[in-house]
């Protein structure tokens, strides 16, 4: 992976959250070590590699699709964790949803980080 591409990236998705992202780590799922983020927490990284594999064996040990593009966690205190999986990494924000502007998040930031990983990943 070319990690100045992937700073890139992340730079734009900490331009396009502003104050609302909180922290983010992007990681390989081999080994749970974060490649790039912002106020990296290398404990979250660590545990939630497990918790993607734990959701993506139970949804295959109970016969329901696949994840698709990612899943997202409604926490206490008006925080949210959004977790995107691709092949070999993974990538997590902790946002205040106070602050962040949902419709530009799920509509446009999320389909970007997801178009742009898949072209660093084919390059």
């Amino acid at each position: 992976m070319d990690l100045q591409k992937m700073n890139k990236v992340l730079h734009n998705v900490e331009r396009e959250l502003g104050n609302a992202l909180i922290s983010t780590d992007v990681w390989n799922i081999a080994d749970a070590e974060s490649i790039a983020g912002y106020n990296s927490q290398p404990i979250a990284v660590a545990l939630f590699n497990q918790i993607t594999g734990y959701i993506n064996e139970a949804l295959e040990t109970g016969k329901y699709p696949k994840l698709d593009k990612y899943y997202i966690l409604d926490l206490q205190d008006d925080k949210m964790v959004l977790v995107i999986p691709f092949v070999e990494f993974v990538w997590e924000m902790l946002i205040d949803t106070k602050k962040a502007r949902l419709g530009i998040l799920l509509n446009t930031t999320i389909p970007g980080i997801i178009h742009s990983f898949e072209q660093m990943m084919a390059e």
